[in-house]
């Protein structure tokens, strides 16, 4: 790249170009596009996301199996290419280009996956080859622009306006929530309730309207275009972190410089710098036993979804007999996030205060863990239920379920546990992220959390193809056993790693350990 680590390290503190017609106590006009666009971008997304598996499954007839592995694959690369992301936006194009080309290309891929859903398109028997660089074109599409919409909000603001910053974030975040929680409603019941094409399953329709949805978001993004603030390119600090080993010339003893492969880039970065990064590393290495977490929360839209459709999906709620399309028990998800947020922070974390146990960080992430894996116990108990009163040889045949079989709402219970855990470790693990990471290397810590997300959905492929369980009675059952087995381990060793952690904070003389006494208001 052709900006050096001085404006790399002065990205933070260069004046945003741009416009500047706004009150400092009110919101720029700039930011109701980009929330207006996320909300949109996020219907689209978790909207095709929702029915991917059923037509990996149904449609295109996929063995349950690698409907799995091509779910879990999209959603790894999906998380992936965030980091390529950052580095077109921090050191070449800039956010607002990144964001608009990628989205041209998150539009191509929607469009891809609706147009090769039409039976005369897909043939007979259907071919999978169009849905497969659909996805593709949507993973690069979704993956690029993540790390870019949400700083490009925080861009329009100046460094006084802090309420108004909070403020914009917390609306950002509701246009997350609110765009998945519609989309997991409508695009399911469009896909089971609609009839098109000959078909009592109309997927050309429910990833058509994700791709409307996406259209109108880039429109959205582009109408505001005028009103934007720009941050002049800088330099993106995973560049740094992967050039530093070609660095080799020292200036100082081996006596003053610590043994440590980073201190090879030295003089060419100084040893604040390498310190920095040093710590970053630290946190690192804590998000690779989180990543087994990811293995087992995002299959929700796999193996939660395929156990829904072995169950009895007619409800009587208040008198009236509903069908509800098995991808929707997904949505139970983000209903919990909003009810367990305030509820964790009003209710209780103080309530655990008042014994006495100092609520860290760390602590917070390690019992989140422990919960999800009570979560995926509950789903395996629920598939040993379920197999007694399984109507088909593949859980996708399982659609014509008789009246004995298991109510779908009986999923609710481990939607409720495995949310609880997710507050714990999702939200807290940004919030440590964040913290624990010097000013300048913020960006590579979320994305090295992306990427921890994007491993967990390997560690789901790898298992599902060479699936360790065999052929045996139960299989699924015992399958969701070994997957939390394997967080057992998980669990364990971030025990150990967690163990010798020391908790660090921003001071006049560089990040610096934290007193245990000090550690819970430092995260």
């Amino acid at each position: 790249m052709s900006e050096d680590s001085d404006n790399l390290l002065e990205a933070g503190d260069t004046e945003i170009m741009g416009s500047d017609n706004h009150s400092s106590n009110s919101l720029p006009k700039s930011v109701f596009f980009i929330i207006g666009n996320e909300f949109c971008e996020r219907f689209s997304y978790y909207g095709m996301r929702a029915i991917l598996w059923t037509y990996l499954a149904q449609f295109l007839r996929f063995p349950d199996g690698m409907a799995t592995s091509i779910y879990h694959s999209f959603v790894m690369l999906a998380y992936f290419f965030p980091l390529f992301g950052a580095i077109l936006a921090d050191s070449y194009w800039g956010k607002y280009r990144t964001i608009l080309t990628l989205s041209i290309v998150y539009i191509i891929g929607n469009i891809v996956m609706a147009v090769t859903a039409f039976p005369s398109v897909a043939g007979n028997p259907p071919q999978p080859y169009g849905a497969l660089i659909g996805l593709l074109l949507l993973a690069i599409g979704t993956g690029g622009i993540k790390p870019c919409v949400v700083s490009f909000g925080g861009d329009q603001f100046d460094a006084s306006q802090v309420k108004q910053s909070a403020l914009f974030f917390s609306l950002f975040y509701f246009s997350i929530n609110a765009g998945s929680f519609f989309s997991m409603i409508i695009t399911p019941w469009i896909r089971e309730n609609v009839q098109c094409f000959g078909s009592d399953q109309c997927f050309p329709l429910a990833f058509g309207l994700p791709a409307i949805l996406l259209i109108v978001a880039t429109c959205l993004f582009v109408i505001g275009s005028k009103s934007y603030k720009h941050r002049p390119l800088s330099g993106n600090v995973s560049i740094l972190m992967f050039n530093v080993r070609r660095k080799r010339k020292r200036e100082e003893s081996e006596a003053e410089l610590p043994n440590h492969w980073l201190y090879y880039a030295y003089p060419l970065f100084d040893r604040k710098t390498i310190d920095e990064i040093k710590s970053v590393f630290s946190v690192l290495i804590i998000f690779a036993p989180l990543s087994v977490f990811w293995m087992i929360y995002d299959q929700q839209g796999s193996r939660w979804t395929a156990q829904a459709w072995q169950m009895n999906h007619k409800a009587s709620i208040f008198g009236s007999t509903i069908s509800i399309p098995p991808e929707s028990m997904q949505v139970w998800n983000t209903v919990f996030i909003l009810i367990m947020i305030p509820l964790f922070q009003k209710l209780i974390f103080p309530a655990v205060r008042k014994f006495g146990i100092k609520l860290t960080a760390l602590r917070k992430i390690g019992a989140g863990l422990i919960i999800a894996l009570v979560a995926f116990l509950m789903s395996a108990y629920l598939q040993f239920e379920i197999d007694n009163t399984m109507t088909g040889p593949r859980l996708s045949d399982a659609s014509q379920c008789n009246d004995n079989c298991i109510s779908i709402l009986w999923q609710i219970p481990q939607y409720i546990v495995l949310t609880c855990g997710e507050v714990l470790v999702s939200i807290t693990g940004l919030e440590f992220a964040y913290s624990q990471a010097p000013s300048s290397m913020k960006s590579i810590c979320q994305s090295g959390w992306l990427l921890a997300i994007a491993l967990g959905n390997l560690l789901v492929i790898l298992f599902n193809l060479f699936d360790p369980i065999g052929n045996i009675p139960h299989h699924e059952m015992w399958t969701s056993v070994m997957y939390s087995g394997i967080l057992v381990l998980a669990i364990l060793l971030y025990i150990r790693i967690c163990k010798n952690y020391k908790y660090k904070s921003a001071s006049n003389e560089g990040y610096v350990s934290v007193p245990d006494e000090e550690i819970e208001e430092a995260t």
